[in-house]
Parts: structure tokens; sequence; C-alpha cells
């Protein structure tokens, strides 16, 4: 879903959402997510990411998913959500990925607010959003 084109698109688009879709699309995103993990090697990462609001298509998706995923894998914080200084387990090599996780931990924590399995972006903070992201690792 995308909830900032919604709410742009005035009353008439409104007046048409109900509950229902919410519901239907978190079905859908679990589905997709479950797809998704299945090519994921282990010590490999998904980024779960949504345009949505609403908790039952980001949170609940990444908890449905946990859960069927029977331990498979875990929550992997962002570097600012650690205490940790090498950026969320990229090893400092100063590739790439340092660079990447290095951008992404910056944009964590100047303009998301912490859920709890990864973070929302709202439009108040940032000149994006709305935009939640939760990062998934393969055991």
């Amino acid at each position: 879903s995308s909830d900032r084109h919604l709410a742009h698109q005035g009353k008439a688009a409104l007046a048409h959402w109900a509950t229902g879709v919410v519901k239907s699309n978190a079905e859908r995103q679990l589905e997709i997510l479950l797809c998704a993990a299945a090519l994921v090697k282990p010590g490999g990462r998904v980024l779960y990411s949504t345009c949505a609001l609403a908790e039952q298509e980001n949170d609940g998706v990444v908890a449905k998913f946990l859960k069927r995923a029977g331990g498979g894998f875990e929550v992997e914080p962002f570097a600012a959500q650690t205490d940790g200084a090498d950026g969320g387990g990229t090893g400092g090599t100063g590739g790439e990925a340092d660079r990447g996780e290095a951008l992404l931990a910056a944009l964590v924590a100047s303009m998301a607010d912490r859920t709890a399995h990864g973070a929302l972006i709202l439009p108040d903070r940032s000149s994006y959003g709305p935009m939640y992201i939760a990062r998934l690792r393969r055991l």
C-alpha cells in the first residue's frame, strides 16, 4: 500500500479505504517476504520495506514471518539501534557495504522512529515517508 499517496488523493480515495485492505496487504506482503526469504543463503539478509503506516503491515508482518520462519531468521538491528561501533556487522572493511551501512544508520538515526522490529520514517521528520524498514538475517 501507499498511505502517503492515499492521503494525497483526497476524500474520494479515503472513502474507498477499509480496514480489510490493510489485512489483505499484510497477507500479501507476508507471502512475498516468505518467497524472498527462501532465496537467502545462511548469513544473508532481507530488507523488508513498506510505505504503510499500519503496524499490521509493518512489525505485524515481520512478527508473523519470524514465527513462520521457526528460528531460521533474526531481526538485525541497524547500527543506530546497537551499541556497537562497527556499523551493525559489516566487518569494518571500509568497502561499499560499510558506506551503505553508514548511510542507512544515519538515515535511521536522524529520521526514523524505532519500532519493535525495525524503523518507521514519517513525513513530519523528513521529505520521505511513510517508510518502514526492517532488516532480517538468515541464521
